[in-house]
């Protein structure tokens, strides 16, 4: 009785495997030429009104990206990474370039080391300052 119920599992099994796989698909498209009228006829319909619609309106398969309207978030994040960017380097430029040109570089940096600051904390500000 067990011998039995394994072959008719293994049959079950077989038979289910063999439906959903594509190669099984293919070859019961293949071999079943049994097509009724109305499903030929259908299917043509069907053809022929999507051909129909594509040329009627000469729309594209997929969307393009020109038919998305961006939301609110998407501008404000954009606008605010530019900002950002514009911010920065002004700072990393305006900032030296003011010590520059006022001509008294050499007495800031004078001033700066006779402020006796150990060199550790010097390090640790700097590193702070670069630090992304």
């Amino acid at each position: 009785m067990s011998i039995a119920l394994l072959n008719l599992n293994r049959q079950l099994l077989s038979r289910a495997l063999s439906r959903a796989g594509p190669l099984a698909i293919a070859q019961q498209k293949a071999t079943s030429s049994t097509v009724t009228p109305d499903v030929a006829n259908y299917r043509a319909k069907a053809a022929d009104w999507v051909a129909q619609n594509e040329n009627q309106f000469k729309r594209p398969v997929s969307p393009h990206i020109q038919i998305y309207r961006f939301p609110f978030q998407v501008w404000s994040s954009g606008f605010h990474r530019f900002t950002g960017v514009v911010l920065n380097i002004m700072l990393y430029t305006a900032g030296p370039l003011a010590i520059l040109a006022t001509g008294h570089s050499a007495e800031i940096l004078n001033y700066i080391y006779a402020m006796d600051i150990p060199s550790w904390f010097i390090i640790s500000v700097k590193l702070l300052m670069a630090w992304p």
